[in-house]
C-alpha cells in the first residue's frame, strides 16, 4: 500500500500528465524505449510506471510478482479499468501481445514448410526445433566431415539409435 508521501506524489506525478479522451486516459509525459509511460519518483529513486501508479492509487496494491496487462492494447493508457493483475505469462500470450514468445508459440511448421507436431519436434534449451530439419543438417555435417577424410563424429547415429532423432 502507497504511504502518505508516495500517494500526493502519485498525484500530481499522474495529475498533470493524463489526457482524458472518450475511452483510454493517455499518458503525455515521457515515455521509455519500450513505449510505456515513465515517470522519476524521489520516493523510489528511479523511473516508475504511470499506470502502476494509476491502479494503486484508484484499485489498490499490485501483489509482488504479478505485472498489469493493458486490456485495451495501448501501452500508454493509464486508465485503470483497462488494467488487470496478470502473470508475465498470461501476459506475454495475451490476445494481440507482440512479444515473441506469443509469435513464436502461434507458428505451426518451421520455415521450411514441416509440421510442429508430437512426432516432428523436439524442445531443447527452452526452444522448438523440427527434427525433419535437424536430421537433414546432421546428414549434411557428415557428408562434409566424410568429404574432408575423416569419420564424422556418431551424433545422427546416437540419436537415431535413442529415438530422439
Amino acid at each position: 500500500m502507497m504511504s502518505h508521501t508516495t500517494h500526493i506524489e502519485a498525484i500530481g506525478m499522474l495529475g498533470s500528465n493524463v489526457r482524458d479522451s472518450w475511452n483510454c486516459w493517455y499518458w503525455t509525459g515521457s515515455y521509455s524505449a519500450s513505449g510505456y509511460g515513465q515517470v522519476w519518483s524521489r520516493v523510489h529513486k528511479g523511473p516508475k510506471r504511470p499506470h502502476r501508479i494509476a491502479y494503486e492509487l484508484l484499485v489498490g496494491p499490485i501483489p509482488e510478482g504479478l505485472q498489469l496487462d493493458h486490456l485495451c492494447r495501448v501501452r500508454g493508457c493509464v486508465n485503470p479499468d483497462h488494467l488487470r493483475i496478470v502473470t508475465c505469462r498470461e501476459n506475454s500470450f495475451a490476445p494481440g501481445a507482440r512479444c515473441v514468445q506469443a509469435i513464436n508459440a502461434a507458428k505451426t511448421h518451421c520455415p521450411v514448410g514441416h509440421s510442429y507436431d508430437k512426432a516432428n519436434t523436439y524442445h531443447h534449451g527452452g526452444r522448438r526445433s523440427c527434427l525433419a530439419c535437424q536430421r537433414v543438417r546432421l546428414s549434411r555435417r557428415d557428408r562434409r566431415i566424410s568429404a574432408r577424410g575423416a569419420t564424422p563424429t556418431p551424433v545422427a547415429a546416437y540419436l537415431s539409435d535413442t529415438g530422439k532423432l
